[in-house]
């Protein structure tokens, strides 16, 4: 699989190219109509007056898209970044939610198929089947809703089509080692019902040599399935049914601890960290699976949607559920960090190995409806009224073990240690 780094040029030329500011240089060539549902309706993207960068099937797969993170590589403005405990800040425009608030919404919301997803922790799991990705800048809450006041991406997934057909694409990665298999099939079943059955898996290795555990890290495993159905018994009612489930798995991290000597003492560093930041690095987490740090996120979803057409306008339901379960393991002195003799010095009386370590285990669930009815755009007034209901629940269970030498200084003993509930 491709990797997006270096310069941001060709992505933004890309992105500029699709949007259709660039002209073609051939004034014969028709410039293709981008819809996008940014409102909540079906429009063209140049009758939409907010900003928007659309990504087509295309445009993700010309680029090796596997996820959001690298969605942001693809979209001015946008930073998504990925914290050790795959905390995750997503910011628009400079703006958004810090990384370790796992317990709030983020400011900067998704919708997968018009479904709200409430928490970051969802924005990492498997990314594949994907018709078009918008991602829309600026405070859109009044169309929007709920944890939209910076802007939102909206993840738009293949429907069914009215023939049999199907799709499968198979990829490597070359330089660091792993594959990716990608497969979607229609199934019609009458004239008024057909099926879209899509599949995903990737398994890769990291770029990091980890001379202790001998693994390259940080190596990620992802599988998904979806199963969607649309029936249309008339010409003015059309149901979408959409179940998903996906499994992301995280082994190891490519963070290393480096100093130039300037810590709170040079022999700190040369226990627990390495001189300079390199593709190796020497560390074991006594206390995780396989002696490396390791993520597994489940996450489960589905949304049944009913458009139906009143005359001009069109109403509107959304029902929805979703959950995810994650178990993580992570080392946070990023080194080996097991010399007894040294840590009986700075922490007389223990017997313990300089070591790091939280484990968390966190559980969450929400339910959503949406009924709204939308006027169809283009109009002198365009109107959209509706209500909504959510409700959420978040529980989470961890454990820190913060045994770092002279750590907090001066006071002997560590901070923070042992285990807490949230919810």
């Amino acid at each position: 699989m491709r990797k997006i780094g270096g310069s941001a040029l060709p992505a933004l030329v890309a992105v500029v190219l699709y949007s259709g500011v660039l002209h073609a240089t051939d004034p014969s060539r028709a410039l293709e109509e981008i819809v996008v549902t940014a409102q909540k309706r079906a429009e063209s993207l140049d009758d939409v007056p907010i900003t928007i960068s659309a990504l087509s099937e295309e445009n993700l797969e010309d680029f090796g898209v596997d996820n959001l993170f690298e969605v942001a590589n693809l979209v001015p403005g946008v930073v998504f970044s990925r914290a050790p405990d795959d905390g995750l800040a997503l910011t628009v425009r400079g703006l958004g939610t810090p990384a370790r608030t796992q317990s709030f919404d983020q400011s900067v919301a998704l919708f997968l198929d018009g479904m709200f997803v409430g928490k970051g922790r969802m924005y990492s799991s498997a990314f594949f089947d994907v018709e078009r990705l918008e991602v829309i800048k600026g405070t859109q809450s009044t169309l929007l809703g709920k944890n939209t006041s910076l802007g939102a991406i909206s993840v738009v997934t293949k429907k069914p089509g009215e023939e049999f057909a199907g799709n499968v694409k198979v990829s490597a990665e070359l330089e660091n080692g792993g594959y990716g298999l990608d497969a979607g099939f229609d199934l019609p079943v009458t004239e008024t019902l057909a099926f879209r059955i899509a599949g995903h898996l990737v398994d890769e290795d990291g770029w990091v040599e980890n001379t202790v555990t001998g693994e390259d890290v940080p190596a990620d495993k992802e599988s998904g399935v979806r199963l969607t159905a649309v029936y249309t018994p008339t010409d003015s009612l059309r149901a979408t049914l959409s179940l998903q489930a996906t499994d992301s798995e995280r082994r190891g991290n490519g963070f290393q601890f480096v100093d130039n000597g300037n810590f709170f003492n040079q022999d700190i560093i040369n226990i627990i960290g390495e001189a300079r930041l390199d593709d190796t690095k020497s560390a074991i987490c006594p206390e995780c699976p396989g002696g490396e740090s390791f993520h597994d996120t489940k996450v489960e979803s589905v949304s049944l949607n009913l458009d139906y057409d009143i005359g001009e306008l069109t109403l509107t339901s959304i029902t929805s559920a979703a959950q995810y379960e994650i178990e993580f393991y992570d080392d946070f002195d990023f080194g080996s960090a097991f010399d007894e003799v040294n840590f009986a010095i700075f922490n007389p009386g223990e017997v313990n190995a300089y070591s790091t370590f939280f484990r968390r285990d966190e559980d969450y669930d929400q339910f959503s409806q949406e009924l709204r009815l939308t006027s169809p755009g283009g109009q002198k007034i365009d109107y959209m009224g509706g209500v909504y209901y959510f409700s959420s629940d978040w529980s989470s269970s961890e454990e820190q073990v913060w045994a770092t030498p002279n750590f907090p200084p001066p006071a002997p003993g560590q901070l923070f240690n042992g285990s807490f509930t949230n919810n």
